[in-house]
């Protein structure tokens, strides 16, 4: 269908109702059944223009107005958008093959900006059905995924003594023994705190500038995200606890720096489980309390 007015709420027709189908189809709209631009269509499409951009690469203006700047966007969103399951053969082998196929699913439809940031933080993430001896990337208190440089934020056994000298509650219960040989085993192993995963991603993806830093509860604020029902949670939004921030991957997992026994994880977003590389076995923990999409993509 071709672009012909400017629709806003309160307008109905054809026209509103193929815009309401296509949102459907792109995940930001629950139910399309009736021909009425409402207060539902209203915040799917400032959701889309939150997320998306116009046909020359600019930002959309968050207005909940289909122009023609959107209707184009949405248009091409729904072109692109494949009529068969994702391929999880572009997720990283360190995830196991049911997790790969529900994510790579989830990214189907979504924005570029969505899908690198998911793919990236998944390429650092421990899937317990994928087994490994130790985190990919550990919990580093105070640490950033990603260097004011861009270079990655590689650990070594200095810096886990340092740590653990000026910290040593964060370096307790066996964490300490467990961090030191799995920087022996493996050198290459990055860490970070559970915010500075995230900052890391952003730094590195270009969304915010080098030297941005904020911490877990200011990412989940209103500053730099709006809050969704968790019903409304798409690939890359942002999912969070008091002092505690995920990314939530699509697919019912979010990729999080869980902790200073679990280091960087892939847990299930409604039974989140991390596995404890100390006592080595899995241990439930408490459910996400926040849900918000960010305004940095």
């Amino acid at each position: 269908m071709e672009y012909t007015r400017l629709l806003r709420r309160g307008m109905s027709g054809a026209d509103v109702r193929y815009m309401k189908d296509a949102l459907l189809r792109l995940g930001y709209l629950n139910k399309s059944t009736h021909d009425s631009f409402g207060d539902d269509t209203f915040a799917a499409v400032k959701a889309f223009q939150r997320s998306n951009r116009d046909l020359s690469g600019k930002r959309l203006i968050v207005d909940g107005v289909i122009g023609e700047r959107t209707w184009a966007a949405i248009t091409r969103a729904l072109s692109a958008e494949p009529g068969e399951p994702g391929n999880p053969e572009e997720i990283p082998p360190n995830i196991g093959t049911g997790a790969a196929e529900a994510i790579s699913a989830a990214l189907t439809g979504v924005s570029e900006e969505r899908k690198r940031i998911v793919l990236l933080a998944l390429s650092f993430a421990y899937d317990p059905a994928a087994a490994r001896d130790y985190p990919y990337s550990l919990y580093i208190r105070g640490g950033n995924l990603y260097n004011t440089d861009l270079a990655l934020n590689v650990i070594d056994s200095q810096r886990i003594e340092s740590g653990a000298k000026r910290q040593p509650e964060y370096y307790n219960a066996g964490s300490r023994q467990m961090m030191l040989a799995a920087v022996k085993k493996h050198p290459e192993t990055t860490g970070a705190d559970c915010s500075g995963g995230i900052v890391g991603l952003l730094r590195k993806l270009g969304f915010v500038k080098r030297t941005f830093d904020r911490t877990a509860n200011q990412l989940c604020s209103v500053s730099y995200a709006v809050p969704i029902e968790r019903s409304a949670l798409r690939a890359g939004d942002f999912v969070g606890r008091p002092g505690h921030i995920g990314l939530y991957t699509g697919g019912g997992y979010v990729v999080e720096w869980a902790g200073k026994l679990y280091g960087c994880q892939l847990t299930r977003f409604d039974n989140r489980r991390a596995y404890d590389f100390v006592g080595r076995r899995l241990r439930k923990l408490s459910a996400w309390t926040k849900f918000c999409d960010p305004t940095f993509y």
